[in-house]
């Protein structure tokens, strides 16, 4: 039986506007999180969700593509009790906001479960959203310009949503989609998942890469196939049509548990940027850093927006260069070790979810028509 049947209603009623009313300002924010993402991006709106718990807000978490999985073999009638039933779930908890990963929130999820519902959650839940980008493509893309990327864009343009993005380039395209109101908001680590360890558990990995590979991944680490490297992430076929990695691919990692286990153990780890991230740093650098593994990234602005450069994080700015650091670090401990402790430090110190949230605090208020609170602190750009 799940969470969200237990009051079980045959139909949905006609929904309120959305509350425009003023809140009072010592009240904890009430916080709807939504995710269908089923790959790895999906733990960023859970990180999300535990961060503002943390921080005192009633948090509700809605996992709609577990709900349809659980629920795909029944019949359509059953179907229906269930979105209703859900609806009303989310009615009695009267969120402030909902957090979006990306459009989901906007998103028709529903066709693939039920095709006669056509409607987003936001039509049968509306409240303010905010909407967190970590991706690029669709529709800020060149398809823009398109009917149904015209929707979105619409829809996400309203003034009751708001926009955080990763990527301070990524930015300008927002700009040119009409979204000026978007914020800075980069990823960051959930630092009671990942955090360093005294005692750690197996060999040390001297080199780490973890992800799934591209042409860009690929060119890179195969320099560096001989330094000790492992690889562990999805898509084991695509690793191993490298004849260089094949050898140093060691499986999928599906548990955080895992992952944090094996970036304790790694020595340095090793980070090759997806084209679409330009100046930022993904979930991979904090993930790591925030275990104490000296972090080897290719050059990215917020690298040194964000920490200090050879002294928290190191940069490689040619990859040809790439075997000589990682030799490098690897015959100079003491170096490595003494990088590695001032990263870990400044992530758990400042680039927490927590820290995250606690810097949207004015910002998030602002856009709700909550008055501010003491306490209160604007994003910032940097550090």
């Amino acid at each position: 039986m799940l969470w969200h049947r237990i009051c079980f209603f045959p139909g949905v009623e006609a929904h309120r506007p959305l509350n425009t009313q003023l809140h009072a300002a010592d009240r904890p924010l009430k916080v709807l999180v939504v995710i269908r993402q089923r790959s790895y991006a999906r733990y960023v709106m859970f990180d999300l969700a535990v961060a503002a718990r943390r921080l005192g807000w009633i948090v509700q978490w809605v996992d709609l593509e577990g709900i349809f999985i659980q629920t795909c073999r029944e019949a359509d009638e059953q179907k229906r009790h269930t979105v209703a039933a859900l609806v009303q779930t989310l009615r009695r908890f009267d969120a402030d906001v909902v957090f979006s990963y990306g459009l989901e929130y906007l998103e028709r999820n529903f066709t693939s479960y039920l095709p006669e519902l056509t409607c987003s959650l936001q039509d049968l839940f509306p409240r303010p959203s905010v909407h967190f980008f970590f991706d690029f493509g669709f529709p800020f893309d060149g398809s823009r310009d398109r009917p149904e990327a015209r929707f979105y864009l619409d829809r996400i343009g309203q003034d009751s949503c708001r926009v955080y993005c990763w990527d301070q380039v990524a930015l300008e395209y927002l700009q040119k989609a009409g979204l000026t109101g978007a914020r800075y908001f980069p990823m960051a680590a959930n630092d009671q998942v990942f955090y360093p360890s005294t005692q750690v558990e197996g060999d040390e990995i001297p080199v780490l890469f973890v992800g799934g590979p591209t042409p860009e991944r690929i060119s890179v680490l195969e320099r560096i196939a001989d330094r000790g490297l492992q690889i562990y992430g999805y898509d084991p076929a695509g690793w191993c049509q490298s004849a260089r990695l094949a050898g140093c691919f060691r499986g999928e990692v599906a548990a955080r548990d895992e992952l944090r286990g094996l970036y304790q153990r790694a020595k340095i780890a090793i980070n090759v940027t997806r084209p679409h991230g330009v100046s930022s740093l993904n979930m991979r650098v904090f993930e790591a850093m925030c275990c104490g593994s000296m972090m080897l990234t290719d050059a990215r602005s917020d690298a040194g927006r964000l920490f200090e450069a050879d002294q928290e994080i190191v940069e490689y700015q040619d990859a040809d260069r790439l075997p000589k650091l990682v030799g490098h670090f690897l015959t100079h401990d003491g170096q490595r070790k003494a990088i590695a402790r001032a990263g870990a430090a400044r992530v758990r110190a400042e680039h927490s979810y927590v820290a995250r949230l606690r810097a949207c605090q004015a910002d998030l208020r602002g856009f709700l028509g909550i008055p501010p609170v003491e306490g209160d602190v604007q994003i910032q750009a940097g550090r």
